[in-house]
């Protein structure tokens, strides 16, 4: 089956089903010869578990605090986040201008809240060179950051990147 359109006196094939995205006959594929698949704005929700009903790609604020103490001054802070289906990959970005008393965790929101289980990501200070342990304690809505020898991250400059991928 060839889904196409005559566009101009041109004809254009959107999608193929049992060929690839070449036409080359090929059993259960789905060919897209222009390359993009569409999800609406507002997601579908199907009951069935190997249906991909929901793609999501955004940027966002992330809130920076520490578990203990406050951060005096907080710089740069930017974030971006890929949802494909449930599964959420979180990056950001943050500057600690002036660190103050922050202590214990740093703490970054998620741009989607996560399903109540433990996650775990990985994270770098570009500033001092000291790779961090980045967890979700599920459904919080932020990450915490700790250095791998379990030491609060933040200080003066601090320039933290993290990644966690999620359910939600």
């Amino acid at each position: 089956l060839v889904l196409f359109a005559m566009l101009a006196g041109a004809s254009t094939t959107y999608m193929s089903l049992g060929a690839n995205a070449a036409g080359t006959a090929t059993a259960n594929a789905v060919g897209l010869p222009l390359g993009q698949l569409s999800f609406p704005a507002t997601q579908n929700a199907s009951s069935d578990a190997n249906t991909l009903d929901d793609y999501e790609e955004g940027t966002y604020t992330p809130t920076v605090t520490a578990s203990s103490g406050t951060i005096t001054t907080v710089g740069t802070v930017s974030g971006s986040y890929t949802k494909i289906g449930r599964l959420v990959t979180a990056t950001a970005n943050i500057t600690i201008t002036t660190n103050g008393t922050g202590a214990g965790g740093l703490r970054i929101t998620l741009p989607l809240t996560g399903a109540a289980t433990n996650f775990a990501g990985s994270g770098y200070n570009a500033g001092s060179g000291v790779a961090l342990s980045v967890n979700c304690a599920g459904s919080d809505g932020y990450a915490t950051l700790f250095t791998v020898a379990g030491a609060y991250p933040g200080s003066d400059g601090a320039i933290i990147v993290m990644t966690i991928t999620y359910w939600v």
